[in-house]
């Protein structure tokens, strides 16, 4: 949905390995999302020609008012890494996460509605199967045996904190493998709730809503969790702490060497944010089309 797509592009930013990328990756983000919309919908061209100006105007709102405030809780969090984390600290960081992520469903909730009001029934059957076929691979890759899925598990946040702190001796890969292995593994769980999700999605559409109705919905879901169960709600808040108690005892493994690191990292993160922050879209877009001409 349009909604997930930008939230995991906007945030995307927050956790690449190589800062060097962070510019050329959010100046392209406008037109990768719109590149996959078009992938789930074959868009037309008055959809294109209104959905680039939509996503024009969202990236100039999110570059003058989120990107400074995200430059700001990178530098709290730089300072609170140089003398060892603290379970409030993160807990403050996680909090400023979120408070970001609301803003930014609240600001995509009118276009995202403007432009899912103008799909036809071709479109969203082509969405439907399109979704379909991402669960079915999801599906299949959970088809693994539990060593497999641990092994996965682990690389994927070994891979995570080298971005950030560097390389880890054998005696610190040997407890974050502890720690990794000690989540629960709670893939088929959230499988099913995306299925939910989707169906409830795909029910909404088919039943011909009004902009306003989609936009409710999207604050409803994205906001509000009123579609969220008291199972899924618990799950997402054992997730965060489980997250905030593994980043502790990471914290805890830190050479000073790694701390300067991922400071400097931050740093880095913090100085693009701001100098993206001053740019302005429409010149990037008319950038890309002189580069395409």
């Amino acid at each position: 949905m349009i909604v997930i797509r930008i939230q995991l592009l906007v945030f995307g930013a927050l956790l690449l390995a190589a800062c060097s990328s962070t510019s050329l990756i959010y100046n392209n983000a406008s037109w990768f999302i719109e590149s996959q919309i078009d992938d789930y919908f074959s868009l037309n061209n008055d959809q294109e020609e209104s959905l680039g100006q939509a996503l024009d105007e969202f990236f100039q709102w999110h570059r003058t008012r989120e990107l400074p405030g995200y430059a700001d809780a990178l530098e709290r969090l730089s300072v609170d890494l140089s003398d060892g984390l603290e379970r409030s600290e993160l807990q403050a960081f996680f909090i400023d996460i979120n408070d970001a992520r609301l803003r930014l469903v609240e600001q995509v909730a009118q276009p995202a509605s403007a432009f899912l009001v103008t799909v036809g029934e071709s479109q969203l059957e082509q969405f439907d199967a399109e979704f379909q076929e991402q669960i079915d691979e999801r599906a299949k890759e959970l088809e693994r045996s539990p060593d497999e899925s641990a092994e996965a598990r682990f690389e994927g946040f070994l891979d995570q904190l080298e971005g950030w702190f560097g390389e880890f001796n054998d005696s610190q890969k040997a407890r974050i493998r502890e720690i990794s292995d000690a989540w629960p593994d709670r893939s088929d769980y959230w499988l099913e709730v995306r299925r939910q999700r989707h169906k409830q999605f795909m029910q909404l559409m088919r039943a011909d809503p009004t902009e306003t109705e989609i936009a409710q919905y999207i604050r409803d879901r994205f906001i509000h969790r009123r579609f969220s169960t008291d199972q899924e709600l618990a799950t997402i808040e054992r997730s965060r702490a489980e997250w905030i108690d593994a980043l502790l005892e990471v914290d805890s493994l830190l050479t000073s060497l790694q701390r300067r690191r991922a400071i400097s990292e931050m740093q880095d993160y913090r100085d693009d944010f701001r100098e993206l922050s001053q740019e302005d879209v429409a010149d990037k877009r008319a950038s890309a089309a002189g580069v395409d001409n």
